[in-house]
């Protein structure tokens, strides 16, 4: 649910563990932001976790940018412990140094939880142990990576368009 995050008017701490409003997990909150490069928002708060997010209730609310409000929802994500976790898009507002962040932490703290994720960037997509390439809505590939490029089909062929910009790149550097 990260291409279109929704973050709602409550504080920070609110809007991450909902009922579970137990300050004592306080510090896996900020451990979360922390591994996000995410520590910059809590730190502007004027009120720590107890800053409301937007300005509706509070003058002194954060109007979060679209990366930021990213991070909240994925740390909301992960301060649960459950033992699936869905994502769309979960980079689309991050920058490249953000992005490489999000999928580190989603490697560790997701290792032992059923993970599905969309993305139309192959290098987060060859992370996944499955790839599913879905096409006007049906299901036209699936395996691993490298099934998937032994194969040449659609997948292989968005490899080599992705691919072939970052090679002609590095070429003129």
């Amino acid at each position: 649910y990260f291409q279109e995050s929704s973050n709602f008017a409550f504080s920070i701490r609110e809007n991450i563990t909902f009922s579970d409003v137990d300050k004592e997990n306080d510090s896996k909150i900020y451990d979360i932001f922390s591994r996000l490069n995410g520590s910059n928002i809590v730190v502007k708060a004027e009120e720590g976790l107890e800053t409301q997010i937007t300005r509706f209730f509070s003058e002194n609310g954060l109007e979060l940018s679209g990366g930021e409000n990213q991070k909240v929802a994925l740390v909301r994500t992960l301060y649960k412990n459950c033992s699936a976790v869905i994502l769309d898009e979960p980079s689309s507002s991050l920058d490249p140094e953000a992005e490489y962040m999000l999928f580190e932490v989603l490697r560790e703290y997701c290792m032992d939880k059923t993970t599905l994720f969309t993305s139309h960037r192959l290098s987060n997509v060859a992370l996944a142990d499955r790839i599913v390439v879905i096409e006007n809505g049906e299901i036209i590939e699936n395996g691993t990576e490298k099934e998937l490029l032994e194969n040449p089909k659609r997948y292989a062929v968005l490899y080599k368009y992705q691919a072939q910009k970052y090679n002609e790149r590095s070429l003129s550097v």
